[in-house]
């Protein structure tokens, strides 16, 4: 215990001899003993005491050169190492690069931290601003920072670029809040506002912002701009609220009305809007423009648009009115509207007077107008109507439909046509479909059969149509229809009906004709029966004609098929061999036939005659001659043989 404290003893004498024979040294450099008793105090603190307890003689020199000024204070001291650190807040943190500024960081601290280096070229980053820096062995390297703040109401961020205020940002905080930076000059943002500052030594670098705000309803949105109006807006907000920029000229927009405001260093910069309302059923929009024609924003009718004072177009569906608006002042136009009363079910439109269209909706809808002369469309037929403000005008239309018992509406049915006086057409519709007119007098066509029909207002008035069909057990063919002065109106298949207006109609069917008479609301049928030509022949390719008295073709089929045909008596043909029959409404007339088969003729010809001698068929081969009942005679070559064909049965010759 002796020993150790003896050797403390004689440590500790040898500092104070030490700190004596330096004592010209300290006092020259204008040193008091107090400073340097503290000095060697701190100094002793500062470095780790070895394992017996005592300071070195080495730590000891350099501890009184350190106070004495003439070597940096390092934290380690070693022969090998330096120090490099930055002296500021100690909030920010530092990186040490190498020379290059590349590469992952060698070391990095709290401002006022050292950070231990080889001797060397170095590069500090502070929040991404540079400063280079030479470590050299046994000294500590102090690079200077200063702060950079914006004063304001802490509610927004501030930005931190290099000079060029291009590229990405150095640093950002708070309003309110400290940046470090190596000194240099930067630019602020704010709300994309700029500003350059520049950060000196040990200063605090402070840029003071200001507010802009637009008085209003707090409703709609308004934008700050550059004041040249270059690029996009710097920031927005609703009305009554404010936007933190830095100091400057700038345009404030609200619906795309501009105002320019100064903002002053730490005060509020107030610009108030006006409101432009139309008062109306709120169901159309109004539309505002500028003196130029550009369309700024719109709202529902009974809503408001914020703009700033000026001078404005302001329309409701393509009617308008000219205003001026005052600021913090609220402009109220008064629009009316236009309906017409109907089925809802149709379209009406609304003209100007030069014919230019401005709207249309549903009957029992409304089109908002201001105040004037319109013209109103239902249809094409039409009403001049004026409107005053605030009123509402209700135009009356009335209703026509075309009707025809147990037909339902349908758009694959058969359609009727409304014209006016002048020929003109107006609308169609199915059958039994509703068509919205204005009152008047009105021309209706169905297939080409007309009726006149007067239109009253909210009324419906009701045309009854009549159908025509022609029956029959069979469907092969089709019925035409004409009128009394023998115009044709259209066909159908038989047992389809055809729609017409109550008159006298001529009814063909293959050529042969019947009157008949239509009633409104009621189905006229005129009934067919048909002819037909029994065969026993298996190829059944015979084909029979009909012929009415004066030798006119009505029509043809094969054998065993059927032709419709009005009741009355026809005659009918089958390879030129004639027979007469009767037609009966709803009966098929049947005569029935036989044939011929010639045999041993080989593929030589023969002919077949009939009891007058006439030639009847020409043919070779062996084949079943489908002929009506009779006596015929077969020649071939020379020789000939007589045959009796009889109904339903088959007669062979052979040679």
């Amino acid at each position: 215990m002796k020993l150790a404290k003896f050797r403390r003893t004689f440590y500790w004498f040898t500092i104070f001899t030490l700190l004596f024979a330096f004592s010209g040294i300290v006092y020259a450099q204008c040193f008091t003993q107090e400073q340097l008793d503290d000095a060697a105090a701190m100094e002793r603190r500062k470095w780790d005491i070895k394992e017996d307890g005592k300071i070195g003689l080495e730590e000891a020199v350099r501890a009184l050169r350190v106070v004495a000024g003439i070597q940096e204070d390092i934290s380690h001291p070693d022969a090998d190492m330096g120090v490099i650190t930055v002296s500021g807040t100690g909030k920010d943190s530092y990186e040490v690069y190498d020379s290059t500024g590349t590469g992952e960081p060698l070391g990095s601290a709290k401002t006022n931290e050292d950070v231990p280096l080889p001797p060397g070229e170095y590069t500090v980053f502070l929040n991404k601003s540079v400063q280079t820096a030479v470590v050299q062995a046994g000294k500590k390297e102090i690079l200077e920072a200063g702060i950079v703040s914006v004063a304001g109401t802490g509610d927004d961020k501030f930005y931190v670029y290099d000079e060029t205020g291009t590229g990405d940002s150095l640093a950002y905080a708070k309003v309110n809040e400290e940046i470090e930076l190596f000194p240099d000059t930067y630019t602020l943002s704010l709300n994309k506002s700029r500003q350059n500052i520049t950060v000196e030594t040990g200063i605090k670098a402070v840029a003071v912002a200001g507010l802009i705000s637009v008085s209003g309803t707090g409703q709609d949105t308004f934008y700050i701009y550059d004041d040249d109006l270059s690029g996009d807006s710097l920031a927005y907000a609703k009305t009554n609220q404010d936007i933190e920029l830095l100091p400057g000229s700038y345009i404030a927009s609200v619906n795309n009305t501009r105002e320019t405001a100064e903002v002053e260093p730490g005060e509020k910069t107030v610009l108030t809007a006006g409101l432009v309302s139309v008062s109306g059923n709120g169901k159309d929009d109004f539309y505002v423009y500028d003196t130029a024609g550009n369309k700024l924003d719109y709202a529902d009718t009974n809503k408001e648009v914020e703009v700033f004072s000026g001078d404005y177009t302001v329309a409701v569906n393509e009617t308008s009115q000219q205003i001026a608006v005052e600021s913090g002042e609220k402009t109220v136009l008064t629009a009316g509207s236009i309906s017409v009363s109907g089925t809802g079910t149709d379209d009406f439109y609304v003209y100007n007077t030069e014919g230019k269209q401005l709207d249309y909706t549903k009957t029992n809808g409304e089109v908002e107008v201001f105040p004037g002369t319109y013209v109103v469309r239902v249809n094409k037929t039409k009403q001049t109507a004026t409107v005053q403000a605030g009123e509402k005008r209700t135009l009356a239309a009335g209703r026509l439909t075309v009707l025809s018992p147990g037909e339902a509406p349908s758009y694959f049915g058969p359609s009727y046509y409304v014209y006016d006086s002048d020929g003109n057409k107006l609308d169609s519709s199915s059958l039994n479909g509703e068509i919205e007119l204005f009152p008047g007098s009105y021309r209706v066509l169905l297939n080409d059969t007309a009726q006149n029909a007067s239109v009253q207002a909210g009324e419906e008035t009701v045309l009854l149509a009549g159908t025509l069909s022609v029956s029959s057990t069979s469907a092969n063919t089709s019925f035409y229809v004409y009128n009394s002065d023998e115009d044709e109106l259209g066909h159908a298949s038989v047992n389809s009906r055809f729609y017409v207006f109550p008159g006298n109609y001529i009814v063909s069917l293959r050529t042969v004709r019947q009157n008949a008479r239509v009633y409104a609301g009621e189905k006229t049928v005129l009934e067919a029966g048909t002819l037909s030509v029994s065969s026993i022949s298996k190829t059944g390719n015979a084909t029979f004609y009909v012929y009415d008295s004066a030798w006119n073709k009505l029509g043809y089929a094969s054998t065993n098929k059927e032709v419709e045909m009005f009741p009355g008596t026809y005659t009918l043909r089958l390879n030129d061999t004639e027979k007469a029959a009767m037609v009966q409404a709803g009966k098929n007339a049947v005569l029935a036939s036989g044939t011929l088969t010639v045999l041993r003729t080989g593929t030589s010809y023969y002919d077949v005659y009939d009891s007058d001698e006439n030639k009847l068929y020409h043919t070779s081969g062996e084949k079943n001659i489908e002929l009506f009942p009779g006596a015929y005679k077969v020649i071939f070559g020379d020789e000939n043989l007589s045959a009796e064909v009889r109904a339903g049965q088959n007669t062979e010759v052979s040679f």
